[in-house]
Protein backbone atom coordinates (compact mmCIF):
# COMPACT_ATOMS: atom_id res chain seq x y z
CA UNK A 1 0.00 0.00 0.00
CA UNK A 2 2.90 1.95 0.88
CA UNK A 3 4.50 1.73 -2.82
CA UNK A 4 0.94 2.31 -4.28
CA UNK A 5 0.79 5.49 -2.51
CA UNK A 6 4.56 6.52 -3.85
CA UNK A 7 3.05 6.07 -7.63
CA UNK A 8 -0.57 7.69 -6.95
CA UNK A 9 -1.23 10.67 -9.07
CA UNK A 10 0.03 12.81 -6.87
CA UNK A 11 1.76 11.26 -5.04
CA UNK A 12 1.16 10.86 -1.14
CA UNK A 13 2.95 10.03 1.96
CA UNK A 14 1.72 7.47 3.74
CA UNK A 15 3.52 6.92 7.01
CA UNK A 16 3.11 3.47 8.53
CA UNK A 17 5.57 4.42 11.73
CA UNK A 18 5.82 7.04 14.35
CA UNK A 19 8.45 9.92 13.24
CA UNK A 20 9.30 8.31 9.73
CA UNK A 21 8.02 11.62 7.97
CA UNK A 22 10.43 13.58 10.53
CA UNK A 23 13.04 11.53 8.32
CA UNK A 24 12.48 12.18 4.97
CA UNK A 25 14.30 15.37 3.38
CA UNK A 26 13.13 18.72 2.93
CA UNK A 27 13.33 17.60 -1.10
CA UNK A 28 11.48 14.84 -0.30
CA UNK A 29 8.46 16.30 1.49
CA UNK A 30 8.55 18.93 -1.43
CA UNK A 31 7.41 16.22 -3.58
CA UNK A 32 4.24 15.03 -1.38
CA UNK A 33 3.31 18.82 -0.96
CA UNK A 34 1.64 18.29 2.77
CA UNK A 35 0.41 14.86 1.29
CA UNK A 36 0.11 12.85 4.46
CA UNK A 37 -1.70 10.27 5.28
CA UNK A 38 -1.44 8.57 8.98
CA UNK A 39 -1.83 4.74 8.77
CA UNK A 40 -3.69 4.49 12.31
CA UNK A 41 -6.10 7.45 11.59
CA UNK A 42 -6.38 6.31 8.09
CA UNK A 43 -7.79 2.96 9.68
CA UNK A 44 -9.84 4.18 12.03
CA UNK A 45 -11.44 6.38 9.08
CA UNK A 46 -11.52 3.15 6.94
CA UNK A 47 -13.82 1.53 9.60
CA UNK A 48 -16.17 4.33 10.46
CA UNK A 49 -16.93 4.88 6.40
CA UNK A 50 -17.35 1.28 5.92
CA UNK A 51 -18.14 -0.50 9.39
CA UNK A 52 -19.21 1.14 12.63
CA UNK A 53 -18.22 4.22 13.61
CA UNK A 54 -18.72 3.85 17.50
CA UNK A 55 -16.64 1.15 17.42
CA UNK A 56 -14.03 3.16 15.13
CA UNK A 57 -14.77 6.18 18.21
CA UNK A 58 -14.53 3.71 21.12
CA UNK A 59 -11.80 1.25 20.00
CA UNK A 60 -9.27 2.80 17.95
CA UNK A 61 -6.25 1.50 19.96
CA UNK A 62 -8.16 -2.47 19.31
CA UNK A 63 -9.06 -1.91 15.41
CA UNK A 64 -5.22 -3.68 14.53
CA UNK A 65 -5.62 -6.24 16.28
CA UNK A 66 -9.68 -7.04 16.49
CA UNK A 67 -10.95 -5.68 13.09
CA UNK A 68 -7.09 -5.53 10.50
CA UNK A 69 -8.44 -8.05 8.25
CA UNK A 70 -11.75 -6.40 8.05
CA UNK A 71 -10.66 -3.40 6.77
CA UNK A 72 -6.97 -4.02 4.61
CA UNK A 73 -8.61 -7.10 2.73
CA UNK A 74 -6.14 -8.84 -0.11
CA UNK A 75 -6.22 -5.94 -3.31
CA UNK A 76 -7.78 -3.05 -1.57
CA UNK A 77 -6.87 -0.05 -3.41
CA UNK A 78 -5.45 3.18 -3.25
CA UNK A 79 -8.77 4.59 -3.85
CA UNK A 80 -10.61 2.70 -1.00
CA UNK A 81 -8.03 4.11 1.78
CA UNK A 82 -8.01 7.38 -0.29
CA UNK A 83 -11.82 8.37 -0.45
CA UNK A 84 -12.74 8.27 3.32
CA UNK A 85 -9.65 9.86 4.09
CA UNK A 86 -10.18 12.61 1.88
CA UNK A 87 -14.02 13.17 3.11
CA UNK A 88 -12.78 12.80 6.95
CA UNK A 89 -10.64 16.31 6.11
CA UNK A 90 -13.77 17.66 4.54
CA UNK A 91 -16.30 16.80 7.14
CA UNK A 92 -13.51 17.88 10.29
CA UNK A 93 -13.02 20.82 8.70
CA UNK A 94 -16.38 21.96 8.43
CA UNK A 95 -16.95 20.98 12.28
CA UNK A 96 -14.12 22.99 13.15
CA UNK A 97 -15.37 26.05 11.38
CA UNK A 98 -18.65 25.57 13.48
CA UNK A 99 -16.89 25.48 16.29
CA UNK A 100 -14.63 28.14 16.23
CA UNK A 101 -17.22 30.51 14.38
CA UNK A 102 -20.60 29.82 16.22
CA UNK A 103 -20.53 26.90 19.03
CA UNK A 104 -16.74 28.88 21.08
CA UNK A 105 -18.63 32.40 20.04
CA UNK A 106 -22.04 31.60 21.78
CA UNK A 107 -20.42 30.25 24.14
CA UNK A 108 -18.15 33.32 24.73
CA UNK A 109 -20.19 36.31 23.40
CA UNK A 110 -23.63 35.20 23.38
CA UNK A 111 -24.59 38.44 22.84
CA UNK A 112 -23.67 39.14 19.32
CA UNK A 113 -26.34 36.35 18.47
CA UNK A 114 -30.25 36.71 18.39
CA UNK A 115 -32.40 34.15 20.07
CA UNK A 116 -33.21 32.31 17.03
CA UNK A 117 -29.72 32.35 15.87
CA UNK A 118 -28.66 31.05 19.42
CA UNK A 119 -31.54 27.86 19.44
CA UNK A 120 -30.03 27.13 15.82
CA UNK A 121 -26.48 27.06 17.22
CA UNK A 122 -27.48 25.17 19.89
CA UNK A 123 -29.18 22.37 17.65
CA UNK A 124 -26.46 21.56 15.46
CA UNK A 125 -23.85 20.92 18.65
CA UNK A 126 -24.22 17.32 18.30
CA UNK A 127 -21.75 18.00 14.91
CA UNK A 128 -19.01 18.27 18.00
CA UNK A 129 -19.28 14.66 18.06
CA UNK A 130 -19.97 13.58 14.93
CA UNK A 131 -17.43 13.95 12.24
CA UNK A 132 -16.96 9.48 12.36
CA UNK A 133 -20.88 9.40 11.93
CA UNK A 134 -20.92 12.02 9.19
CA UNK A 135 -18.52 9.62 7.27
CA UNK A 136 -20.21 6.75 7.74
CA UNK A 137 -23.47 8.15 6.54
CA UNK A 138 -21.89 9.64 3.55
CA UNK A 139 -20.61 5.61 2.86
CA UNK A 140 -24.27 4.70 3.43
CA UNK A 141 -25.41 7.82 0.66
CA UNK A 142 -23.20 6.90 -1.70
CA UNK A 143 -24.24 3.10 -1.57
CA UNK A 144 -27.94 4.46 -1.71
CA UNK A 145 -27.40 6.34 -4.85
CA UNK A 146 -25.44 4.06 -6.53
CA UNK A 147 -26.84 0.57 -5.26
CA UNK A 148 -22.95 -0.72 -4.16
CA UNK A 149 -19.92 0.69 -3.28
CA UNK A 150 -16.71 -0.27 -5.19
CA UNK A 151 -13.05 0.67 -5.52
CA UNK A 152 -14.13 2.05 -8.88
CA UNK A 153 -17.04 3.99 -7.85
CA UNK A 154 -14.19 5.26 -5.25
CA UNK A 155 -12.21 6.32 -8.19
CA UNK A 156 -14.55 8.17 -9.73
CA UNK A 157 -15.89 10.26 -6.40
CA UNK A 158 -12.01 11.40 -6.18
CA UNK A 159 -12.08 14.69 -7.85
CA UNK A 160 -12.13 18.57 -7.69
CA UNK A 161 -15.60 18.58 -6.24
CA UNK A 162 -15.89 15.87 -3.82
CA UNK A 163 -15.56 19.08 -1.27
CA UNK A 164 -18.06 20.79 -2.50
CA UNK A 165 -20.31 17.37 -2.56
CA UNK A 166 -19.07 16.17 0.66
CA UNK A 167 -20.12 20.15 2.15
CA UNK A 168 -23.84 19.71 0.33
CA UNK A 169 -24.32 16.03 1.62
CA UNK A 170 -23.26 17.20 4.98
CA UNK A 171 -25.51 20.01 5.35
CA UNK A 172 -28.15 17.67 4.04
CA UNK A 173 -28.00 15.79 6.75
CA UNK A 174 -27.46 18.44 9.50
CA UNK A 175 -30.70 19.99 8.35
CA UNK A 176 -32.48 16.67 8.85
CA UNK A 177 -30.89 15.99 12.36
CA UNK A 178 -30.81 19.56 13.82
CA UNK A 179 -34.91 18.92 14.19
CA UNK A 180 -34.25 15.11 15.33
CA UNK A 181 -36.09 15.20 18.92
CA UNK A 182 -33.68 12.38 20.12
CA UNK A 183 -30.62 14.82 19.59
CA UNK A 184 -32.75 18.06 21.03
CA UNK A 185 -33.89 16.11 24.29
CA UNK A 186 -30.59 14.51 25.19
CA UNK A 187 -28.08 15.66 27.86
CA UNK A 188 -25.17 13.87 27.10
CA UNK A 189 -24.60 13.85 23.69
CA UNK A 190 -20.72 11.95 23.42
CA UNK A 191 -22.11 9.41 25.37
CA UNK A 192 -25.17 8.97 23.01
CA UNK A 193 -23.38 9.23 19.78
CA UNK A 194 -21.18 6.35 20.72
CA UNK A 195 -23.92 3.56 20.53
CA UNK A 196 -23.98 2.51 17.14
CA UNK A 197 -27.33 1.36 17.83
CA UNK A 198 -28.39 5.42 17.88
CA UNK A 199 -26.02 5.93 14.74
CA UNK A 200 -28.13 3.61 13.21
CA UNK A 201 -31.58 5.17 14.11
CA UNK A 202 -30.52 8.59 12.92
CA UNK A 203 -29.44 7.07 9.55
CA UNK A 204 -32.63 5.42 8.86
CA UNK A 205 -34.02 9.47 10.06
CA UNK A 206 -31.99 10.88 7.27
CA UNK A 207 -32.72 7.95 4.64
CA UNK A 208 -36.57 8.77 5.30
CA UNK A 209 -36.31 12.58 4.62
CA UNK A 210 -34.42 11.02 0.98
CA UNK A 211 -37.23 9.16 0.32
CA UNK A 212 -39.77 12.00 0.89
CA UNK A 213 -38.12 14.35 -1.23
CA UNK A 214 -37.84 11.57 -3.78
CA UNK A 215 -41.77 11.37 -3.23
CA UNK A 216 -42.00 15.12 -4.10
CA UNK A 217 -39.79 15.08 -7.44
CA UNK A 218 -36.55 15.88 -5.64
CA UNK A 219 -33.55 13.45 -5.42
CA UNK A 220 -30.81 15.16 -2.93
CA UNK A 221 -28.54 12.11 -4.10
CA UNK A 222 -28.86 12.81 -7.90
CA UNK A 223 -28.40 16.65 -7.19
CA UNK A 224 -24.94 15.62 -5.07
CA UNK A 225 -23.20 12.59 -6.23
CA UNK A 226 -22.38 12.23 -10.30
CA UNK A 227 -23.89 10.14 -12.56
CA UNK A 228 -21.71 6.83 -12.83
Amino acid sequence: MKGDFEIYSPPYFYSIKEGDWKLLSREEKKKYGGRKINLIRATQAMYAFLKDPAFARRYRSELFSKKYHDIFKKGTQVEEVLLPWRILEIVDAEISRYRKEEFNLLKTNPEAFNDEKKQEIQRREFLLYSNLMFLNFIRKLIQLRYGEYTPSIAKKLLNNQLKSRVRSLMGYIVAVLSYEDWLLQEKNLPRFLKSKNNIDQLYLRVEKDIQKDKSRGKDPLKQNLPNI
